[in-house]
């Protein structure tokens, strides 16, 4: 016969599933078929009735378990108990309860607990054959090493093993037997077994263990009673924890009820029953812990961390925080007792937090890192800490915003950073609820920091098992998600998501119009209608005006011309006789039909919108009666001073942006007109903006930056001249990082719904949908730029701090004088020219799209445009070879000063040649002819007006060389035509020199045409 104590450990470690030390003690004690005889014999099914009914209380048909008892997956699941096996007690039980819930061998009662129940219950019944066989002789028993059986917890679970053992050593057990085969010796070493347990958070096998000591002890509960009380007492600690790790508050609480029960006295057990009641939460239960750990606290020499927690939390749930907080500062028992604890210094640090002083709370939970540096949750508390600074005081209040903006970003980087410190010591042990509670506040973080896109975060978010979390932290989640996709511009799936919210349904009428107008605000009209549409009942059963005006700009900015005026007639309506709403609704109306007023569509309704408002509030005066005589067929003075002095100060404006070297953004400004309208009204010949640097150094230095951009940061200038040319789609092409400053995008937007423009349309469309053009959103402290940022729009000055952000960005601007301002902030710029210039010669782009390209940044009024024939011939097919502004702006570019005409005088040679060999009319062609000679004539008038006589000669040669080709190419009577027009293009001419030589060359042509037409006669 085997020794009876030893016996009885050996019993035990096998049924706890235990490997530490003894490597699976019973490995090969039984073999397959052992269990599978046992399983079918009466003596399994006499101790599983017993087992059973002991533990559920009622009668359960145990015939009807026979068949899956004896079936070969469950012969296999508990042979893996007492063989060679990787899995854990937890992994075989969780195996086992899978099946049982799949054949569901019991109907009404083959759900997960009961499957929990009868596992142990199994378990315990082969427990006491195992037990028999080892008294019996059967098996021999192993040596049991203590030394091997424990292993280091680490350091930071000294402070769980500690107060776990204040538990167990209440009542020390004194040396002897429970029966005449346990001893006590081994309650202690099973309590020990336990704690450690717990402290690695392997709950399961630590439930396991305490189960099989209370069945032992049960036998004689009024001899057993502290011991009992203890182990109870373990187990409510055990399920004093969250779902997901195993707990259950209501079972912790009936277990903490029955320790007491053994030892009723036990202030330690009612501290932990006060914090289940605190953990159940709700308004009684947090009143039923108060009632326990205030006079636990307070009757007590107040030394014990664990009544100053509970009492601490009874303080916050059934007061306030700031009660709490009050009792804190005041007492110096409690700050002693918190400065030597973690989980103290933690909890006052979330006091601090929650109570909006977020600063404070750093210096209690740093002093919880100090005392435990390996907890995740003290780095987690730490990062909320910053969070919380960053929102108080970095935030950027907007109406149009979902997502806090901040002013700097310092505080929500360290943020991030310490939720990822706790997040890396997290281990398979920790408690899931904060693991899958710091991957979403990394997420939070990644939206707030605007890189929720990028992989490590994407791969974060996708590892979140929201079913560990909270209910509203899973609302949370899912609300973050569709902030996300809204970041992304992915509109219609953000839309999607929000509709999807549990609580979407309970948002009232004015939270849904907030979501609505940030999806208009960030350029999807589409999605904002979807919920304005759905409101539009409960809009105009409270009348709601602004509703109406916001479905005028949805419709406009889905080009819906009808819908937009079928809205002003509501907003109309509606607001008649209004004092608040009347005149802002004529004056909107005014304003959106104003925006179609280059397409000459809609004079009359403009004109009859602002005599209704003028008629409604004369006092505003905003129409100017001037009396005309209609017999009279000169227009009155008052209309001609009117004109003169609109036009006087435009020149004005022109001059002094000419001088000074403004950006053209800043005409705009002072004209009161949006961009796109400003540059579509540029047709004065006279007035150049500045595009390209005139000298070569300039040219290669912009070359050079174009060549080592890795982000490149777009203004205004440049993409809409992008989409003038219709390539925005090219921009693809580039092999860097594309930005564009949100402001930028909003000024576009705005600029889109008062004025109707086809390419500020394509681009508003472009930018919203754009794959390869990131829209960041950033804002920079005006008082930063206080020289510029009074004369410039709030876009421009974003860009600026966007630029510095990156060391190889690089401004791409079709307005070089805003390429000088920003080289003043060390900001490189380079031009579209060169994008240009790229795509041809990668051959993207053919030379036709490059040259009519060009021809649009003729029609900008730019100078120092870099241009030959073969664009110049281009542009002219694509104007059905008449002149127009564009083609007259860069033959024009020879009389600017500060360039030499001689670099275009070839190019007019090759123009001229390939038009005059063409199919075009030759009306057309003579006329392409008498603009060239006539702007080189010019030309030629002021460089002999400086002295520059060489340039002179050279452009006098060109001239003549130009018409002795074409006169080559022409026929009798086209010589005849040509002949006329040099007599007219010189008749202004002092000197006839170069008429004479014209004429002579057309002569000489008209010989050799008569003398070989002559020739062809005779033969």
């Amino acid at each position: 016969m085997v020794d009876p104590i030893t016996a009885t450990i050996l019993l035990n470690l096998i049924s706890s599933g235990i490997s530490a030390g003894l490597n699976k003690a019973a490995h090969k004690i039984f073999r397959p078929q052992e269990i599978e005889d046992y399983l079918k014999s009466t003596s399994f099914q006499y101790n599983l009735e017993q087992e059973l009914s002991f533990l559920e209380g009622s009668e359960i048909d145990i015939t009807a378990l026979e068949a899956f008892f004896n079936s070969d997956k469950i012969i296999c699941i508990f042979s893996q108990i007492y063989e060679a096996s990787e899995k854990t007690l937890s992994e075989i039980e969780s195996e086992f309860v899978k099946d049982f819930c799949e054949i569901k061998p019991i109907t009404n009662q083959s759900n997960e607990e009961f499957g929990k129940k009868l596992f142990f219950c199994i378990k315990q019944a082969f427990n006491a054959f195992l037990q028999r066989k080892i008294l019996e002789g059967e098996i021999v028993a192993l040596e049991y090493k203590s030394e091997e059986r424990h292993k280091e917890l680490r350091d930071g679970q000294n402070r769980m093993e500690n107060l776990l053992e204040d538990v167990v050593s209440e009542v020390k057990s004194p040396h002897g037997f429970i029966s005449s085969k346990v001893p006590l010796d081994y309650i202690d070493e099973e309590f020990k077994e336990v704690i450690e347990l717990i402290g690695k958070n392997e709950i399961e096998e630590a439930k396991t263990k305490l189960f099989a000591v209370i069945g032992v002890m049960e036998n004689k509960p009024q001899e057993n009673k502290k011991l009992l009380s203890r182990a109870y007492h373990l187990l409510a600690i055990t399920y004093n924890k969250n779902k997901g790790v195993g707990g259950n508050f209501d079972t912790a609480e009936h277990y903490a009820k029955r320790s007491l029960e053994f030892d009723p006295l036990n202030d330690k057990i009612k501290g932990t029953l006060a914090s289940i009641y605190i953990n159940k939460h709700g308004k009684e239960n947090f009143e039923k812990s108060f009632s326990i750990s205030a006079p636990l606290w307070e009757q007590s020499e107040q030394n014990n961390p664990q009544f100053l927690e509970v009492y601490l939390w009874g303080l916050f749930f059934t007061k306030s925080v700031v009660d709490a907080i009050v009792f804190f500062e005041s007492s110096k028992n409690a700050q002693d007792l918190t400065e030597q604890n973690d989980l103290l210094s933690n909890l006052i640090a979330r006091f601090y937090i929650v109570n909006n002083n977020p600063r404070k709370s750093l210096q209690y939970i740093n002093n919880s890192i100090k005392l435990d540096p390996q907890n995740p949750d003290h780095y987690a508390i730490k990062a909320s800490a910053y969070r919380e600074i960053s929102l108080a005081e970095d935030y950027l209040f907007s109406d149009f915003e979902i997502c806090p903006k901040l002013k700097k970003y310092d505080c929500i980087e360290k943020a991030l950073e310490y939720y990822r410190k706790a997040l890396s010591l997290c281990h398979k042990n920790t408690d899931p609820t904060l693991i899958e509670r710091i991957k979403k506040e990394i997420y939070t973080c990644s939206i707030l920091l605007n890189r929720s896109n990028e992989k490590e975060f994407q791969i974060i978010r996708f590892s979140i098992n929201s079913s560990q979390l909270p209910e509203n932290e899973q609302h949370t989640l899912e609300f973050l998600d569709f902030v996300n996709e809204l970041n992304a511009c992915h509109f219609s799936s953000a839309s999607q998501k929000l509709f999807s919210l549990r609580m979407w349904e309970e948002f009232t009428y004015e939270t849904k119009i907030k979501f609505a107008l940030v999806f208009l605000h960030r350029g999807s009209p589409e999605e904002a209608k979807k919920i304005f549409k759905s409101l539009e009942s409960e809009a105009e059963s409270k009348k709601d005006i602004r509703f109406l005006i916001n479905m005028s700009i949805i419709e406009v900015l889905l080009n819906n011309k009808t819908g937009m005026l079928q809205y002003l007639e509501k907003a109309k309506d509606a607001s008649k006789g209004s004092s608040e709403w009347e005149e802002r609704v004529l004056s909107h109306s005014y304003t959106m039909i104003q925006r179609y007023r280059d397409s000459g569509k809609e004079n009359d309704r403009m004109l009859a919108s602002i005599q209704e408002y003028d008629d409604k509030f004369p006092d505003r005066k905003i129409l100017k009666v001037i009396s005309v005589n209609e017999n009279d067929e000169k227009p009155p003075q008052e209309i001609i001073d009117e004109f003169k002095r609109a036009f006087e100060r435009d020149q004005n404006i022109k001059r002094i942006c000419t001088e000074h070297q403004v950006p053209i953004y800043v005409i705009a400004n002072v004209t009161y007109l949006n961009y796109a309208e400003m540059v579509n009204k540029l047709t004065d010949t006279q007035f150049h903006i500045r595009y390209h640097p005139p000298d070569q150094a300039s040219q290669q230095e912009m070359m050079d930056n174009y060549d080592a951009g890795e982000v490149f940061v777009f203004d205004y200038s440049s993409l809409l001249n992008l989409s003038k040319m219709d390539l925005l789609g090219e921009l693809e092409r580039i092999q860097a990082k594309l930005f564009i400053s949100k402001s930028l995008f909003e000024k576009i937007q705005l600029d889109l719904i008062f004025y109707e423009d086809p390419n500020l349309r394509k681009l508003w469309d472009y930018l919203r949908n754009s794959n390869s053009i990131s829209i960041v959103d950033i804002e920079a402290d005006p008082s930063d730029y206080q020289e510029i940022s009074k004369h410039l729009d709030k876009w421009i000055i974003d860009s600026i701090k966007l630029l510095s952000i990156y060391e190889t960005s690089i401004l791409l601007s079709d307005d070089f004088n805003l390429i000088r301002l920003f080289k003043e902030y060390k900001i490189r710029g380079t031009t579209t020219f060169f994008f240009l210039s790229y795509l041809l010669e990668n051959k993207f782009v053919d030379s036709k799209t490059y040259g009519v390209a060009i021809g649009v940044l003729a029609e900008r009024m730019y100078i120092f445009l870099p241009f030959d024939g073969e664009d110049l011939y281009h542009i002219a097919m694509d104007d059905e070879c008449k002149i127009k502004l564009r083609s007259y702006h860069l033959i024009n570019h020879i009389t600017v000063p500060g360039i030499s005409p001689l670099i275009y005088t070839r190019q007019f040679e090759y123009f001229i040649d390939k038009l005059w060999r063409s199919g075009s009319l030759f009306e057309d062609k003579v006329n392409w002819l008498a603009l060239i000679t006539e702007r080189m004539i010019f030309a030629i008038n002021q460089r002999h007006d400086i002295g520059q006589t060489f340039e002179v000669d050279m452009l006098l040669y060109d001239i003549k060389k130009i018409w002795k080709n074409i006169s080559s190419l022409c026929t009798l009577s086209d010589l005849t035509i040509l002949e006329e027009r040099c007599i007219t293009l010189f008749e202004t001419e002092p000197s006839n020199d170069l008429k004479e030589s014209i004429l002579s060359v057309i002569n000489q042509s008209r010989d050799v045409l008569s003398y070989e037409n002559n020739q062809l006669s005779e033969h």
